[in-house]
């Protein structure tokens, strides 16, 4: 069957951007869309961003001679670095003997910075927090001239890195990561007062490591969260075979660091992605629901290939069976797709990002609907790739504000890393119900079910451009009415005639405006 269409009252066709911008380089920043920054002799990166007003803020190290520092930029809405931070938008501190990293950065109620990562201190590498001021420089009523350092284990081979840090509600600092005893890996959380002083009510004298009954022993906490009521979610990976990676955990405590034994399986939740599947978490959000998400690389050791994956968990740690197939999903682009940050937004969509490809690899973003079918309008054909340059490029971090998703990572020229950004239009954030809320006086589609045609109705309350897509429930595109060059106003009709070769089951008509998506489920019945 051909589609055809009726326009009743005050519609009328005119010219005007088509949609699939979103996930596309907002080339007014930098250098069409990306800044590389070049911090020493040596290699760069970015490990995490944050967003401050109308500045953006990135850590991770940089390179001078042999050792690594620890490396704060900050940058405007337009890739320039900010004069008013540290020495011309950088700063660098060399701590211990060398070979520091920043991972994570998170900003204060009064705007400061806390930082944190490790650093070498002879044989040891030492968990370090910093706190700095708005201009970069380190605040010295913060722990030991501003920053705090040290170990959990007593080995002289002890091993501590930050993963993450983060804050509660009344200002103490979490901190989560690896921690090496001389002998194996575990995971570990930590409490600090504001001041930098170890909170010794939390966990047992202010820490907790993280080990289960394995072998061989191998746990890591790569990724938290923190809920409305302070609960602390930790996800990381486990070792189920000989130095394998192949299941990842979610553990529940309280803001004192006891076990929430209600969640999971006695507090605890490990999945396995699949049949020679070794899963690597990287990061994980809670939504506005109280769901968890969780992000990373999925390596099918068949295949020999790594691809996005993403989870989703109910508060109570029962996976979620409205998200993908049995509460995961599964994407893979080419070869080599990593996770490395996600954003949810209040609507229930997400954003996940990281890298494709072996050589050259570049940053990699896709987005989903909140019930994890993939969004194809984003991007080129749902996935948005972009080749900073023609080596490696890795997105590490994500950061979402007024319509666009800032990302921070790392890309190599000549041999050397760079500190690498790069701003993406991501203008539909709205739920469903904002968008019929905020755009239509009313709005209805019948019949429902249908067997070949449905039909709308429709009063809008502002002028707004139209593309109708009908997807299946994994979100692939059945079908286009390409109305992506027409714009609407006042009361509407349209009936949409539906391809004979769609068979009978659910499927989603989504209605992409200037306002954000409208999505409907439609239940499609055969003529018999």
């Amino acid at each position: 069957m051909k589609a055809f269409f009726t326009f009743l009252l005050f519609s009328y066709i005119t010219l005007t951007p088509s949609f699939g911008q979103d996930g596309k380089l907002e080339t007014t920043f930098g250098t069409n869309g990306t800044k590389l920054i070049s911090t020493g002799s040596g290699n760069a990166e970015i490990l995490s961003i944050l967003k401050d007003e109308n500045k953006l803020l990135g850590v991770g190290f940089s390179r001078n001679g042999n050792f690594d520092k620890i490396s704060i930029v900050r940058i405007d809405q337009n890739g320039n670095l900010d004069a008013t931070f540290g020495n011309t938008g950088l700063v660098t501190i060399p701590i211990g003997s060398g070979h520091g990293r920043a991972s994570s950065v998170i900003q204060q109620p009064d705007g400061k910075y806390l930082v944190a990562g490790w650093t070498r201190f002879s044989n040891k590498d030492q968990y370090v927090i910093l706190r700095l001021l708005q201009n970069g420089k380190l605040d010295s009523s913060f722990g030991g001239g501003g920053l705090v350092t040290g170990v959990f284990s007593n080995s002289s081979f002890a091993e501590d890195e930050i993963a993450q840090i983060a804050l509660l509600s009344d200002n103490k600092i979490i901190i989560a990561g690896r921690s090496y005893n001389g002998q194996n890996d575990d995971g570990f959380v930590a409490c600090f007062n504001p001041d930098g002083t170890i909170n010794k009510t939390f966990g047992k004298d202010g820490f907790l490591i993280i080990e289960f009954d394995i072998n061989p022993k191998y746990e890591s906490v790569r990724a938290f969260s923190i809920d409305k009521s302070d609960n602390i979610y930790l996800g990381g990976d486990m070792a189920t075979g000989f130095n394998t990676e192949d299941a990842f955990f979610i553990l529940k405590l309280n803001k004192d660091g006891v076990k929430d034994t209600s969640f999971g399986n006695n507090g605890i939740i490990t999945k396995v992605l699949g049949t020679n599947i070794i899963a690597g978490l990287n990061t994980m959000e809670i939504d506005e629901k109280g769901r968890i998400l969780t992000g990373g690389g999925a390596f099918d050791t068949d295949e020999l290939d790594n691809n996005f994956f993403i989870t989703r968990y109910n508060p109570n740690g029962t996976p979620d069976i409205s998200f993908g197939q049995n509460g995961q999903v599964i994407l893979t682009k080419g070869a080599n797709e990593s996770i490395s940050d996600l954003i949810v937004f209040p609507s229930g969509l997400i954003t996940a990002a990281g890298t494709t490809g072996g050589f050259p690899s570049s940053f990699a973003m896709v987005r989903l609907f909140e019930n994890g079918s993939q969004d194809m309008g984003f991007g080129n054909n749902g996935w948005s790739t972009e080749k900073i340059t023609d080596d490696f490029n890795s997105i590490k971090s994500i950061v979402y504000c007024d319509g666009f998703v800032y990302a921070g990572g790392t890309s190599r020229v000549d041999l050397e890393w760079r500190m690498a950004f790069a701003k993406y239009k991501n203008k539909i954030i709205s739920s469903t119900e904002d968008v019929e809320r905020n755009l239509f006086k009313s709005f209805s589609i019948y019949p429902n079910p249908v067997i070949d045609e449905i039909n709308l109705e429709f009063d809008l309350k502002n002028e707004s451009s139209f593309k109708i897509e009908i997807m299946d429930i994994m979100g692939q595109v059945v079908q286009d009415f390409s109305l992506n060059q027409t714009k609407f106003n006042g009361k509407n009709t349209l009936s949409l005639d539906l391809s004979s070769n769609l068979q009978e089951g659910v499927y989603l008509l989504s209605i992409k405006t200037d306002e954000g998506i409208l999505t409907k489920k439609i239940y499609l019945e055969s003529e018999d």
